[in-house]
């Protein structure tokens, strides 16, 4: 390599260098609230997104939300299966009933439909709202299934349900729990959000209060959903239907 060419090679390595170091630099005096922060959500994100927050009727008599394209499904409590003894009710576990008569409890309960908005209805009446619901999952083939989770959010001046959740458990035949990883990031919940008014005032929240997600084999699944604060979990508005939004994506 003669002289002009290595005398080139130093000097753009030079220029790199300071380059680079000033990049570096710059990006450690920059205060961090002065950094660009991007809060993007993929286009199905934000197409769920808006289906939580799409102003949807309910009417209690007769039960039915006014969009043909939202599925309202009836979730089951135990003590709601007659072949199930009071008694057994009373003094086992919910695991240990649904070992007992996991055939016939599957056979009873609605399925969860796929890839659409779904009302889940929990109760009828304020008193009968329980701590846990179930549902099933029917999966044709081994797939990656998300579920997304939120609320009919409101607040007064006594109450709100801004701070309730519903937390979805996916069961095996012998009752042991699939784990489900709580895939949302900080950026997908700040990118979902809506406004909130109640008691004179008016309120941001984050629409959707979970996802978890999950590969699941082919099989069907008992879907078993854990309420914080069932009788607050609605909206008093919706006049009589007690439910939460569901939306299951298999992919």
């Amino acid at each position: 390599m003669d002289t002009k060419t290595m005398k080139s090679l130093m000097l753009l390595c030079l220029c790199v260098g300071i380059i680079v170091g000033i990049t570096i630099g710059c990006d450690m005096i920059i205060p961090e609230e002065f950094k660009e922060k991007i809060y993007s959500s993929p286009a199905e994100e934000q197409y769920i997104c808006s289906l939580f927050m799409k102003p949807i009727t309910t009417t209690a008599s007769p039960r039915q939300v006014s969009d043909s394209t939202v599925y309202l499904v009836s979730g089951r409590a135990l003590s709601s299966f007659a072949f199930i003894p009071q008694q057994e009710l009373d003094t086992m576990t919910d695991n240990k009933l649904l070992k007992k008569y996991y055939t016939q409890i599957v056979d009873s309960l609605p399925n969860i439909p796929k890839n659409s908005l779904v009302f889940f209805e929990y109760a009828k009446r304020p008193a009968d709202a329980p701590k846990t619901i179930y549902a099933k999952l029917v999966v044709p083939t081994q797939a990656t299934y998300t579920i997304y989770v939120s609320l009919e959010f409101y607040f007064t001046s006594t109450t709100s349900n801004l701070g309730e959740n519903v937390l979805p458990e996916v069961l095996r035949s012998d009752t042991s729990s699939i784990p489900l990883k709580d895939v949302i990031t900080n950026e997908q919940l700040s990118a979902c959000s809506q406004t909130v008014t109640g008691a004179g005032t008016t309120t941001r929240v984050l629409t959707i209060k979970g996802r978890y997600e999950a590969t699941l084999d082919q099989g069907t699944y008992v879907v078993r959903f854990t309420l914080t604060k069932p009788e607050e979990m609605v909206n008093p508005t919706t006049r009589g239907l007690f439910y939460f939004k569901l939306y299951i994506r298999s992919k």
